[in-house]
């Protein structure tokens, strides 16, 4: 009897160590994952709350003014989104950092970016804050297009690639589908780029 017990107790020792090695190997197949869907979720949401933060400082500045901000960043300052976050929306932001004096894209606030799909890093000229919550949002020079704007979600930290950290929005005339009319639109801030499919999927990152 004593020589039975022994037998069972070993097999079971060996059926636990089994089952825990097969836990582990579970464990680290899954975390990579797990973590991945986190990040993923938490730069979503991020992204988000630039987007509304952006778009709140375009309708307290356009009250401000009296009218729409983009008509007289228009008229003045040449369509360039870096003067017009100067000049009309940092004072509507909550921020801990001021690179709007000049335009760079190699300071504190810089949002050099490759492209989704890889390539040659984009360096593109801009004036931009840093929120309390370390969002970076920057309007670049008119050299890059109308009223263009980057919001990159983690600053100056990797991985640096729009669609997943990085999204870029303009502020143009648009109608309820973000298409540009610039003759009967409405000012807008739509998404471009991966940032509308972020948008359209409901703020869900699912194209990676």
């Amino acid at each position: 009897m004593q020589i039975k017990m022994k037998k069972l107790a070993a097999v079971t020792l060996v059926e636990l160590l089994a089952v825990l090695a097969i836990m582990g190997t579970v464990t680290a197949l899954t975390l990579p994952g797990l973590k991945k869907h986190s990040q993923k979720s938490e730069y979503a949401a991020l992204a988000q709350k630039g987007y509304v933060t952006l778009e709140h400082a375009l309708e307290l500045a356009s009250d401000e003014q009296g009218k729409e901000i983009g008509e007289i960043n228009d008229s003045e300052d040449g369509n360039d989104g870096g003067i017009l976050l100067q000049k009309y929306l940092k004072k509507h932001l909550n921020y801990i950092k001021d690179c709007t004096s000049s335009t760079s894209n190699n300071s504190e606030c810089s949002t050099n970016y490759t492209p989704f799909e890889g390539g040659t890093k984009i360096t593109p000229t801009i004036r931009a804050v840093i929120l309390m919550d370390g969002i970076v949002i920057a309007g670049r020079g008119a050299g890059d297009g109308q009223n263009s704007f980057i919001i990159d979600v983690n600053a100056d930290a990797a991985p640096n690639r729009e669609g997943v950290d990085v999204f870029l929005f303009n502020y143009r005339k648009y109608n309820p589908n973000c298409v540009e009319d610039a003759d009967y639109g409405q000012w807008k801030l739509c998404p471009v780029e991966h940032a509308k499919t972020l948008m359209e999927d409901g703020w869900k990152i699912n194209y990676y």
